[in-house]
């Protein structure tokens, strides 16, 4: 899968989350993470979507009610390939 950079960008979104808190994150923390507004996770939606009809990225969970994601092993390797290539 060719990533866009708006999946890049919510690929490093999770990952950073994750760094930085320990905790999964749901589609708000990523829209921030992103540089949006907190009432703009919608955005990430679409991108959160595909990502997870690729294999990249599995729910893990919820919190308050919102499901949370982490990076599956093709997504870490795709991130890594990504980030390779800047």
């Amino acid at each position: 899968m060719k990533l866009t950079p708006d999946r890049l960008a919510v690929l490093k979104a999770i990952q950073r989350f994750l760094n930085e808190t320990g905790f999964a994150p749901n589609h708000r923390h990523i829209a921030v993470k992103c540089g949006k507004e907190p009432y703009a996770a919608d955005w990430a939606r679409a991108k959160i979507k595909a990502l997870l009809d690729a294999g990249l990225i599995y729910v893990s969970g919820r919190k308050f009610g919102a499901r949370t994601y982490q990076l599956t092993e093709a997504g870490r390797a795709a991130l890594a390939e990504a980030e390779r290539d800047e």
